[in-house]
């Protein structure tokens, strides 16, 4: 059986990203970050601000439930 996969290194990373991005205000609560997770079928969201960027991941809110 012939391998059909391509070596990781000739794979451009733009093929895997979706082609609008999909953003939440960093003060949106994590019912609306975990509701538009589902209805995108995404895992994870690009939280934004006036100044920064962030991609919480779910080790974030693990530890954010666990220290609550």
């Amino acid at each position: 059986m012939k391998n059909i996969a391509s070596p990781l290194d000739k794979i451009i990373i733009s093929k895997a990203m979706r082609s609008v991005l999909i953003s939440v205000a960093a003060d949106s609560s994590i019912n609306i970050y975990a509701k538009i997770t589902m209805e995108n079928n995404i895992s994870s969201l690009v939280v934004m601000d006036d100044t920064t960027m962030n991609i919480p991941t779910k080790s974030d809110f693990v530890r954010l439930y666990a220290e609550s």
